[in-house]
């Protein structure tokens, strides 16, 4: 999307405003009062946003990575711009979405393309991935303040180990207090999974399903199983994998590909796996 020439400019703007959402977790509402006086230096030495959110009246404090910055220079004398004194172009949150439509479909992209899902994708992969702390998007997006997110953005950028102590840690103190989030035993044990942790991995998605089962519980318990040579336990957990699946009991997230979520294919190709195995046997 970033790099689409788009056949007219009306559309442009509005891959710019999305994009420029992507790289700065900043709202729509807060953008569209976005001027050069928000832009210091700071003791980095390096530019940052500085302002305060319109909903909540926090502190935004962002750096300006450099996509950002050659998109503000692209607006510097664009007529609009001049216009309104603004830092990038203005558009009342109607048209914007309806416009984000065109945009998904001249991309290619087959989501419910929303400006929401800019600031998700800022605040799970853009701000990791350039040396932004975690305690900085806590206190810039408030939507991802919780210790689970964190450790899901921590393995979203490769550092497993770190994602799994933060959500061991959080799920300690959850069951203290006699609360556990739907998705928390899930996601933990998946992390064991990839890790090579099979037997607890199984452990936790034991407690996943006690709590709120899921296919994706079973799927991942499935995986978990063939690892350890167990051939039954395999074929029994994708099979509920699959009923669960038809039931509508998945991972779901309005705005986005939540991570771990599975797709009925995945059941499908793990199944025809576990009847050759049993054919072969």
């Amino acid at each position: 999307m970033e790099t689409y020439e788009f056949p007219v400019e009306r559309l442009d703007r509005i891959r710019d405003l999305f994009v420029f959402s992507c790289y700065t977790g900043i709202s729509y509402v807060d953008i569209m009062k976005l001027t050069k006086d928000n832009i210091s230096i700071g003791l980095d030495r390096n530019k940052w946003i500085i302002s305060k959110r319109q909903k909540t009246n926090t502190p935004i404090k962002v750096p300006l990575l450099e996509p950002v910055m050659e998109m503000i220079k692209k607006y510097e004398e664009h007529p609009m711009i001049i216009v309104s004194g603004t830092l990038l172009p203005k558009i009342t949150n109607e048209k914007l979405n309806v416009y984000l439509k065109e945009v998904a479909i001249l991309c290619g992209i087959k989501k419910n393309l929303t400006f929401h899902m800019a600031r998700h994708t800022f605040a799970t992969t853009v701000t990791l991935s350039n040396g932004v702390p975690i305690e900085t998007v806590s206190k810039q997006n408030g939507t991802y303040h919780l210790n689970i997110a964190k450790g899901l953005c921590y393995k979203g950028v490769g550092e497993k180990e770190k994602a799994i102590a933060i959500i061991e840690n959080q799920i300690k103190l959850n069951e203290a207090e006699d609360f556990v989030g739907a998705y928390d035993y899930l996601h933990l044990g998946v992390l064991y999974l990839e890790t090579g942790r099979f037997e607890q991995a199984i452990e936790v998605f034991e407690k996943q399903s006690q709590n709120n089962d899921l296919a994706e519980n079973q799927y991942y318990s499935a995986l978990a199983f063939l690892n350890l040579d167990k051939p039954t336990e395999y074929k029994s957990s994708l099979e509920k994998a699959m009923k669960l699946y038809k039931e509508g009991k998945q991972i779901s997230d309005p705005y986005s590909n939540p991570m771990d979520k599975i797709y009925l294919e995945d059941i499908e190709n793990q199944l025809k796996n576990a009847s050759k195995n049993i054919n072969d046997e």
